[in-house]
């Protein structure tokens, strides 16, 4: 068997996209559609990792490029508010990901990176240890957690609400005693909302917003069957909101918003329940909550209750140049907005 490693092409999308879909357990990140939207909110280089058998995609790796004229560049697979990508092969081939891991690290030293990350995806079918093919300088463990979605029938229905968490129940009473009405959307000035009310939650808590950019472009770039903004209401007033994307058999929770001032009448749990039971009836499989940090214990607390099971993944980290360890935290944010470059708690002290 002859491998060959090539960048994806505009004329392999097509045979890229099938190749994804072979397998349930693809996410949207690895898609074509999530591509073109990092490409255009980062403003940074796609370089596609393929993995060809007689001229047929048999194994992929998606990249991104931070470029820095100043410091150096940085390698993501992938970029953006903890995107997963690393290898993607169905046939569990260790020459395939050998192949892929090996171009990965091969372009970072030709592009003259400071460091390069791969992160695994969540499920443990995909799960690969990036240390058995290179050397790693940094594993950085991150918990997935995944809600398995039943088949679509009320009675599937009534077993996935059984094992919630008895609170979700009540929350969800709640939210409707309360008169929240929950409505579907995809226009841009309801993004806009979730995008002020996202914001102002980040900001709250001291953490990095998702740009205005990157929800303005959405219905740009995506079909209208790829996302969907689940909005709660009081009196026509916004006061929960989450964005959904779809992609393959894996529902992705991906920006939830809260407005403080109503947070006890539970408006979030209603739309979530709303929108578990309409990916169920669409025959969606995994409905991903995405990662969580070590500390973050009140939100894997919140997600467990919703039925979530644990996926741990990791950051895999190689540094090329060492002088990435000289940086400031805020050095980091500055120069690589988006991007993994090293885990801050591996900075030379005092940095």
């Amino acid at each position: 068997m002859t491998l060959e490693l090539k960048k994806l092409e505009p004329e392999d999308l097509d045979q890229y996209n099938d190749f994804l879909l072979r397998s349930p357990w693809t996410q949207l990140y690895a898609s074509n559609v999530y591509r073109l939207h990092l490409k255009r909110v980062l403003k940074a280089t796609d370089h596609y990792l393929c993995v060809y058998v007689d001229k047929k995609i048999m194994g992929v790796l998606p990249t991104f490029l931070k470029q820095n004229t100043r410091y150096g560049n940085v390698l993501n697979s992938l970029p953006f508010y903890g995107s997963h990508g690393g290898c993607i092969e169905h046939h569990g081939s260790p020459e395939i990901r050998e192949k892929l891991i090996a171009g990965f690290f091969s372009f970072a030293r030709e592009k003259k990176c400071l460091s390069a990350t791969l992160v695994s995806s969540p499920f443990s079918a995909m799960n690969i240890n990036y240390g058995d093919f290179t050397p790693i300088t940094f594993q950085t463990a991150r918990t997935g957690q995944i809600t398995p979605l039943p088949q679509s029938s009320d009675e599937a229905l009534s077993l996935l609400i059984a094992s919630f968490s008895k609170c979700r129940s009540r929350n969800i009473r709640k939210a409707k005693k309360s008169g929240v009405t929950i409505r579907k959307s995809q226009s841009l000035e309801d993004l806009r909302k979730l995008y002020l009310l996202h914001r102002a939650n980040l900001n709250d808590l001291g953490g990095i917003p998702k740009s205005w950019e990157f929800f303005r472009t959405i219905p740009e770039i995506y079909a209208k069957d790829d996302y969907v903004l689940y909005l709660a209401e009081i009196d026509n007033r916004m006061v929960a909101a989450v964005l959904l994307f779809y992609f393959n058999q894996t529902v992705e929770y991906f920006t939830p918003a809260l407005d403080p001032e109503f947070r006890n009448c539970q408006p979030l749990s209603l739309a979530l329940i709303e929108a578990m039971k309409n990916a169920i009836s669409k025959g969606f499989k995994y409905w991903n909550w995405g990662g969580t940090w070590d500390d973050q214990t009140g939100v894997y607390d919140f997600k467990k209750r919703w039925g979530a099971q644990d996926h741990p993944y990791i950051y895999y980290t190689q540094v090329l140049e060492t002088s990435i360890l000289e940086f400031t935290r805020s050095e980091i944010l500055q120069e690589f907005p988006n991007f993994f470059a090293v885990p801050f708690d591996r900075l030379l002290p005092g940095r």
